[in-house]
Parts: structure tokens; C-alpha cells; sequence
């Protein structure tokens, strides 16, 4: 079946062939034998089609309009529903407290009447402010520390910290087994009367004969 544009070149080449006074048959048209004003409209007609024919847009040719349309629902797919505002919530409330407390000295054999340098090993989950101290106790429970070397206030940060204080072991204790402790305190509390420790560590014992 021929197409629109076939049909019009067609037609206007005969109209054309009329215009000019052809006769006889082309494209199994016979050309009929018309006045001079007949053929002179024929061949304007003709010429006129002829032209036409190679603008599809002007006589309606469908042959180009497209197979698919643009998605008009892609708008209403964007991810508008999503809150970052509400994905997460940090934790106001930093939790309890928890303090692992080891310690070591140096020399570690302990006697009267020497200075060893006591290291604190301090893990903490949280930042706090802390006093050092150094427990010497003898079997009744009684401190014989005099408080050298205490450091009153530090800053601890999270995480493990590792601190180096000296302590004096006094000359005049009395014989008898006794027990050397590394003490965390709140902060200027170190030995004071209603105070609590808020960690400790067994670093030594010894015996004074």
C-alpha cells in the first residue's frame, strides 16, 4: 500500500505532465487533453503538491510521532519520605562510671625505709577528674602512709591512662606483714575523713621483721 508521500509526489507529477500538455498514459493515469487556463492550474497544483509532499508535518503524516512517552510519574518516586532528623539520637545520659585500677612498683621487693616509684595503669569508659593516693596498711587496717608523692587532682581521659608518683616507706614501722595500695580518690579527697575511694589496687605485700 503506498504511503501519503508517494501518493502526492504521484499526483502532482501528473498534474504536472497535465499542466504541460502531455497525453497518452503515465503511471497507469491516462492524461486527458484540458483547455490552456485548465493546464495552467494542473501544473500549479501540481507543482504546489509536488512540494507539499516533502513536508510530512503540513499534511498530517503520523509516521514520526514517537513510540513511548516520558514518565510523568517519576516526581512522586524521589525518596521525599526519608527524616534525617529522626535517624539517630545520640545518648545524653554518659552511663556509670567504671574504673579498672592496676598498678607496679619499682623496685618491686618493698622494705622500710626506702622510696619506690608506684605506677598507676587507669582504664576508664569516661573523662574524669581524680586524686592519687597510696595506701599502707598494716594486719589491724591501719594507714601508715604519710601522703608524699600524693598527687591531689589530675585529669583522667576515656580510655587507659598511666600515671608515676613516688612513695616513701617509713623507717619506723614496727614489724609485722603490711599491704601497699594504689588509690584513686575524687578530686582533693586523697585521705580525707569521709571520703571513699573510688578505685584501688593491691600493688604489694611485705613483711617488716
Amino acid at each position: 500500500m503506498l504511503g501519503t508521500q508517494v501518493v502526492l509526489i504521484i499526483v502532482g507529477v501528473v498534474l504536472v505532465f497535465v499542466g504541460a500538455g502531455a497525453r497518452g498514459a503515465f503511471f497507469q493515469v491516462t492524461l486527458p487533453s484540458l483547455p490552456i487556463w485548465a493546464r495552467v492550474v494542473a501544473c500549479g497544483a501540481g507543482i504546489a503538491i509536488f512540494v507539499i509532499s516533502f513536508f510530512p508535518a503540513l499534511y498530517g503524516g503520523s509516521s514520526k510521532q514517537p513510540t513511548s512517552s516520558p514518565p510523568t510519574s517519576a516526581p512522586a518516586t524521589l525518596p521525599v519520605t526519608t527524616a534525617p532528623q529522626v535517624a539517630s539520637t545520640p545518648s545524653i545520659t554518659p552511663g556509670p562510671l567504671h574504673l579498672a585500677v592496676n598498678c607496679a612498683l619499682n623496685p618491686a621487693h618493698v622494705h622500710r625505709g626506702i622510696t619506690v616509684q608506684l605506677t598507676y595503669e587507669i582504664g576508664l569508659n569516661r573523662p574524669m577528674q581524680a586524686g592519687l593516693g597510696a595506701g599502707l596498711y598494716d594486719n589491724q587496717g591501719n594507714d601508715h602512709s604519710n601522703g608524699y608523692g600524693d598527687i591531689d587532682s589530675v585529669f583522667l581521659p576515656a580510655g587507659n591512662t598511666t600515671k608515676t608518683r613516688p612513695v616513701v616507706i617509713p623507717a619506723s614501722l614496727a614489724p609485722g606483714r603490711y599491704e601497699l595500695d594504689a588509690e584513686v580518690w575524687p578530686p582533693n579527697k586523697v585521705g580525707a575523713n569521709g571520703a571513699n575511694t573510688r578505685g584501688s589496687a593491691i600493688c604489694s605485700y611485705f613483711r617488716v621483721r
